[in-house]
């Protein structure tokens, strides 16, 4: 899926857009990644092409790995690291949701398009989550992950999942992967 906008003042908008939505499909059971950047992005009737997108594209298949949406070192250069919003790991940053401290974050602030996401009939972001506490946010995905980890998956997929899980393990005090049988999906 390729979503784009113009460089400005919606772009940490646009981030915490993809890092709920990222929030909402994990707790359905669906991890996300992607690649976000700054460049040229052609966009023909059914065609979307260019190298920002080759960028995003890169990003996302060579670095992001884990689910989780990475920032390019262009994209932060241009607007910042956007505070709290993302994380860097081993030199790699990205919008990082999973943390309690986001979920306290997207409880508690005053969103300015608020207006317009009620007007188009979507839930705002404080009021999709206020109803939850910041750890029961993270419980969630944790027990959406649960059937993942103790199912038969391959080696590559299961690292994916446990480093989601085990990130959401460590800040709510649950068992970590390791703790589950692991069970390897066949060839």
């Amino acid at each position: 899926m390729v979503i784009s906008q113009k460089p400005g003042s919606n772009t940490p908008m646009l981030l915490m857009q993809l890092a709920i939505w990222q929030l909402g499909a994990a707790i359905n059971g669906f991890l996300l990644r992607g690649g976000v950047t700054v460049g040229d992005v052609i966009h023909e009737d059914e065609i979307v092409f260019g190298p920002g997108l080759n960028r995003a594209y890169y990003l996302e298949s060579k670095i992001a790995r884990y689910p989780r949406f990475v920032l390019d070192p262009a994209c932060i250069k241009e607007f910042g690291n956007f505070g709290a919003l993302c994380a860097t790991e081993k030199n790699v940053t990205f919008i990082d949701p999973f943390r309690l401290a986001f979920c306290e974050h997207l409880r508690g602030a005053k969103y300015e398009s608020a207006e317009a996401l009620s007007k188009a009939g979507l839930p705002t972001p404080q009021s999709a989550f206020k109803n939850f506490s910041n750890e029961m946010i993270l419980h969630m995905i944790v027990d959406s992950l649960n059937s993942q980890i103790k199912a038969p998956i391959n080696d590559e997929d299961f690292t994916k999942v446990a480093w989601l899980y085990d990130r959401l393990a460590k800040q709510i005090g649950v068992p970590r992967s390791s703790a589950y049988r692991r069970v390897r999906s066949k060839p």
